[in-house]
């Protein structure tokens, strides 16, 4: 019976979304909306960590342009626990929920905020987000010029991925605020207390002076370089590298892989996180990073830290390039094969090793 009504809604969000629309295209800079004290605008990011955390500079310039503005923001349970990233630039935060009676109530109490303004952050098509602006119904609505388009009142062009930074193509949805986005600063950025870095350095430093900090996989196997490929590259780092301790950052269910890499190496397991703020903490005090998770790579670039990032690509005009880190010192690999894994521990060891040469970390 709850398939069926679920099956029902579906049905007419669909259509819904269908209904066609001629969202008007805004390719510079000028102030299309007119915003007031008490204005309110809704973000949609309601998709991973690492979405969030490259949303920063467009969140933080939004803020800082209007700053008596209300700006809310739809996060999902993936990302919600990095809520921090954004926090101090957003008057309320919600979380969207894929049960479709939660989504339903969620609806209500957006539509109860009368927003003027929904922004769709996606930058690919996002079913949930067209559900949503037709469900809410704002005054007006933006996203980029892609397949969806007429989901919106109004678009910005999308910028070719196979050449713009995910971060700088976020940026264009400034355009229609009278924002110019490269006379912003995008730097990445993530908050934390005067007291969480003296805890983590306590922590992290009780370790060694100097830490390469190698975070294990990203968001799912595919994402796992190989416990071979680990052992094998520890070893040739730390032969040349003797002054560098190792930390290993992972997830529970990579326990076995875990301990067979710390049984065979001298790295150390990362003192334990409670939350994705400690987690963040911790990995801010390393002096050099290594990681297949764009989460952690965006975190790179937020504390300053030299990055080095391993990623599948497809080599696509619609997936564009790799989310390597911004603006910060920083190599990638890349494998088009579909397996981190055939990414060679001897090219990791060539352009870490250029990234310490050209910082003088060691």
């Amino acid at each position: 019976m709850l398939k069926k009504i679920e099956y029902k809604i579906k049905n007419f969000f669909d259509k819904s979304i269908k209904r066609a629309s001629n969202p008007e295209l805004i390719s510079q800079s000028y102030a299309k909306f007119k915003l007031v004290e008490g204005s309110r605008i809704l973000l949609l990011r309601q998709d991973r960590i690492g979405d969030l955390l490259v949303t920063v500079p467009f969140v933080r310039s939004l803020r800082s342009a209007f700053p008596k503005i209300e700006i809310d923001i739809l996060l999902s349970n993936k990302n919600f626990s990095a809520k921090r990233a954004i926090d101090s630039y957003v008057n309320n935060i919600y979380t969207y929920d894929k049960n479709i009676f939660k989504t339903l109530s969620l609806i209500a109490s957006l539509k109860r905020r009368n927003y003027d303004i929904i922004i769709d952050m996606f930058d690919n098509p996002s079913t949930t987000s067209s559900y949503l602006i037709k469900m809410i119904k704002p005054l007006y609505s933006l996203g980029f010029e892609k397949e969806n388009f007429q989901t919106y009142t109004h678009i910005v062009p999308l910028p070719d991925k196979r050449l713009v930074h995910i971060v700088e193509r976020i940026a264009n949805l400034l355009m229609p605020f009278g924002v110019n986005p490269s006379n912003n600063d995008l730097k990445l950025s993530f908050r934390l207390s005067p007291a969480e870095t003296l805890r983590a350095k306590e922590m992290m430093k009780a370790i060694g002076d100097r830490i390469l900090g190698i975070n294990l996989s990203g968001s799912d196997r595919s994402k796992y370089w190989g416990t071979e490929n680990y052992i094998n590259f520890i070893l040739k780092f730390s032969e040349l590298f003797g002054d560098f301790d190792i930390v290993i950052f992972s997830m529970p269910e990579y326990k076995t892989e875990l301990d067979e890499i710390l049984k065979n190496t001298k790295a150390k397991n990362a003192p334990k996180s409670n939350s994705f703020v400690q987690y963040a903490s911790y990995l801010s005090v390393c002096d050099l990073i290594l990681t297949p998770d764009t989460a952690a790579v965006h975190l790179a670039s937020a504390f300053d830290i030299p990055c080095l990032s391993l990623h599948l690509w497809k080599n696509l005009p619609q997936t564009g390039i790799p989310w390597t880190a911004y603006n910060t010192p920083q190599r990638n690999l890349r494998t088009e094969s579909g397996k981190l894994a055939d990414i060679k521990v001897d090219d990791a060891i060539h352009v870490i090793s250029e990234l310490i040469e050209e910082n003088s970390i060691s």
